[in-house]
């Protein structure tokens, strides 16, 4: 009798343990990457917003402060003097470490002392967003 060349049990299971491994990290990979993406895009749409309200309030657009200020862990608004004119929340799973009220002097676009903004992750991945006293916005990861 001829026998017929086969895989033992043992190759088998080696080769779903190694395939597991190669897709359980792939998989973090991809979890990791797609929450750094949220975070970038959540900071870049805050950042733009915070340039909009600088520049509004450097050209005196309604002759009053332009601010902004978060509401909760996800939701921010931008205000011309006291009127909340439009309300934003960030991605998914993107949550602000703590409040902010930034305000833009009128007529200068300047704020009072630097500040921070900072953004994170469940998986604790960090993005800052620096206003400097001038009004510049910086984004740092």
């Amino acid at each position: 009798m001829r026998s017929t060349p086969a895989f033992t049990l043992i190759e088998i299971l080696l080769v779903i343990s190694i395939l597991s491994l190669v897709l359980i990290t792939a998989f973090s990979t991809f979890v990791t990457s797609s929450a750094n993406q949220e975070l970038v895009s959540s900071g870049q749409q805050l950042a733009d917003r915070l340039r909009t309200a600088h520049i509004f309030a450097r050209e005196a657009k309604d002759q009053k402060e332009w601010t902004i200020a978060s509401l909760d862990s996800q939701t921010y608004a931008l205000f011309s003097g006291t009127d909340e004119v439009e309300q934003f929340r960030l991605n998914n799973k993107v949550f602000f470490t703590n409040s902010f009220l930034v305000k833009f002097t009128i007529g200068t676009g300047m704020v009072e002392a630097q500040q921070e903004i900072e953004l994170i992750t469940p998986q604790k991945i960090k993005l800052k967003i620096s206003i400097l006293e001038s009004g510049v916005i910086e984004m740092n990861t």
